[in-house]
């Protein structure tokens, strides 16, 4: 049953708790800012006015929807309060709420998510380590937190994601080599507005699906190095479908400092287009004006031999 955007609000209907053959209700955008202890079904009632700390659930839902609403306080009464036994949750949204605290090491029993979105809470602290466990998952969103750390090895045993997105928090140090090795099947990662830092690694060229990435406003090395032509999807168009939203197209984005110096032949920065290499100091393809001057490109005779053919820095 889809009736979103229906405004059947402020109680929830209770014509609707007592239909006993439904088994997926979308009322989002309902206007229902009842408590959440008297709704049967907490499928998606994503745009409401819940508020209050997060409700305990059936271990049979699959698909939860509580994002935009007013849910407050922590994770730990949620997670880790759960009854006995694992539960059935493929998609957890709880994007666009209050949450607040560190993420509890809870995950035991959410061995099935496939989809987790916390986007745009007050997060804090790094990736629990009992994330190790979710094995199945395709899509973590983590986007505009007050998280913090390295880039946590929890992650690495997910090695199904599609995408990743720790975007606008405070990770630092350096994006570690199994990045691009434990994920042979990323198509985004996005990590822009952290505080990453050292060189970027060699090892992220194996990442020969991801069509999205995303590295800006951090502070990395200057050098991009010569192996980034293996990222072959970025340039073929292909239409990226993700569980929580749908994405279409492609893009590189360098980091937000100045690089400068030629751009390496025979990879695909060729492709791309010019304006998302603006703000550094680059010249050659795909450029047809000096970034650092103004003018026009200058006539570089590229030798097979030279040596800043490989990179640029």
């Amino acid at each position: 049953m889809e009736i979103g955007g229906w405004n059947i609000g402020p109680l929830f209907p209770m014509w609707l708790q007592t239909q006993k053959m439904i088994t997926q209700v979308d009322i989002s955008g309902g206007g229902i800012q009842v408590g959440n202890e008297d709704a049967p079904w907490l499928m998606y009632l994503g745009s409401n006015k819940f508020s209050g700390p997060l409700p305990l659930i059936s271990t049979t839902v699959a698909e939860l929807d509580l994002s935009n609403n007013s849910f407050s306080k922590g994770l730990s009464h949620f997670l880790c309060e759960a009854k006995n036994g694992s539960y059935k949750l493929e998609i957890l949204n709880l994007g666009g709420n209050y949450l607040s605290e560190e993420i509890p090491d809870c995950w035991m029993n959410w061995l099935g998510l496939t989809v987790l979105i916390m986007r745009d809470n007050n997060l804090i602290g790094g990736i629990p380590r009992s994330m190790k466990v979710l094995t199945d998952l395709r899509s973590l969103d983590f986007r505009r937190n007050r998280h913090n750390g390295p880039f946590s090895s929890s992650s690495e045993n997910c090695t199904k994601l599609n995408k990743i997105d720790l975007a606008e928090n405070g990770f630092v140090g350096q994006l570690p080599a199994w990045l691009g090795m434990r994920f042979p099947i990323l198509i985004a990662l996005i990590l822009r507005s952290n505080k990453f830092d050292g060189e970027f690694p060699q090892e992220l060229c194996h990442l020969k699906d991801l069509q999205i990435l995303d590295l800006a406003n951090n502070t990395f090395g200057r050098i991009i190095p010569r192996c980034i032509s293996n990222f072959s999807a970025m340039v073929k168009g292909k239409k990226v479908l993700d569980d929580d939203m749908y994405l279409y197209g492609y893009y590189y984005q360098t980091p937000e400092r100045e690089c400068s110096g030629m751009i390496p032949l025979s990879t695909q920065l060729q492709s791309f287009d010019p304006m998302s290499l603006q703000g550094n100091k680059f010249y050659g393809l795909p450029l047809v004006v000096n970034c650092n001057l103004g003018g026009p490109v200058p006539n570089v005779e590229y030798d097979e031999d030279e040596s800043d053919k490989n990179e640029v820095d």
